[in-house]
């Protein structure tokens, strides 16, 4: 049998002690010997060896391959990872339009705009991932207005967080940021002599029931505005509040509820001002603006 196969030999004397002898090259260059009781077993010996070193160089050919492969779509992942950078100002608007936007209302989200408008002014387009707990204490230190400036901080601070959960970031500048919390004034209530001046001046106003509402009941003028006669119980006087107005961008929106659940409530009315408000033609029983109401304030008071 005449075997012809690279860096395979097979001697067709035997050897002293009768065996015969072969030899085949392996992968790394070095002799291989085969002995056999014939010269048939020796090279059917060497046949089998020599595919056994081809499949195995195959395999590994494979694996190096793949290996090589997967070493370099990992570096590529590493350096399009450490390339890709999120810019303030499209991160912003993703977290107000993914987070905030679905869960609150209207008027809250025109809040949280105007809240965040002095860091977008600042950042811009500046990765997120660039920004330093000293940016943003330089940013608020800025804000004259110490309720914009706390909330700027709380929104900033709700920014920054989702940024460290989704690991955009690796910890919340927010958390370095030491800013003295601004504390609401306290809200003095009109006298006796000064609701009765109030209404004499508003006596002539196309809103002086709306004022009187207002004034007898403590009820806020967005809920006031939002009133409709199905919210009037006529028969015991009483008045049920359970959404308001709001207007943005000189929208009239009705929100579905007040400020805050405590704020769905029935309150009793005075009998008088029950009657003027079932006179009311209008569903609406207020469809003005908070601007032309606030404006009639001003005219009547410098009558009075």
């Amino acid at each position: 049998m005449v075997i012809e196969l690279p860096g395979v030999s097979v001697n067709s004397i035997p050897r002293k002690d009768g065996r015969f002898q072969g030899y085949l090259i392996d992968g790394e260059g070095k002799k291989k010997y085969i002995y056999g009781r014939s010269y048939k077993d020796v090279t059917e010996k060497i046949q089998i060896k020599f595919r056994l070193m081809q499949n195995a160089m195959k395999r590994s050919v494979k694996e190096n391959s793949e290996r090589k492969e997967g070493i370099i779509k990992k570096f590529e992942n590493s350096k399009k990872k450490a390339k890709e950078v999120h810019p303030f100002n499209e991160y912003l608007e993703s977290w107000i339009e993914k987070y905030k936007a679905p869960n609150v209302k209207p008027t809250t989200l025109q809040s949280i705009r105007t809240a965040v408008k002095p860091a977008l002014i600042a950042f811009g387009e500046t990765p997120i991932e660039e920004i330093t707990g000293d940016d943003i204490q330089d940013l608020l230190i800025h804000i004259q207005e110490t309720r914009l400036r706390d909330l700027c901080k709380i929104n900033l601070s709700q920014v920054f967080k989702k940024a460290t959960i989704q690991k955009i970031i690796d910890s919340d500048p927010c958390e370095s940021v030491e800013i003295k919390k601004h504390k609401s004034e306290h809200k003095k209530a009109l006298t006796i002599e000064e609701q009765r001046r109030f209404l004499i001046a508003s006596e002539n106003s196309p809103h002086s029931l709306l004022f009187r509402l207002i004034l007898s009941t403590g009820i806020r003028i967005g809920e006031a505005l939002a009133l409709t006669k199905a919210d009037i119980d006529f028969e015991n006087c009483k008045l049920t509040i359970n959404k308001n107005v709001a207007f943005i961008n000189g929208k009239r929106i009705v929100q579905d509820t007040p400020k805050s659940e405590a704020g769905n409530r029935i309150i009793p009315i005075l009998a008088d001002i029950c009657r003027e408000l079932k006179e009311i033609q209008t569903e609406s029983l207020f469809p003005c603006t908070y601007n032309a109401a606030k404006k009639s304030i001003g005219k009547d008071s410098k009558r009075a």
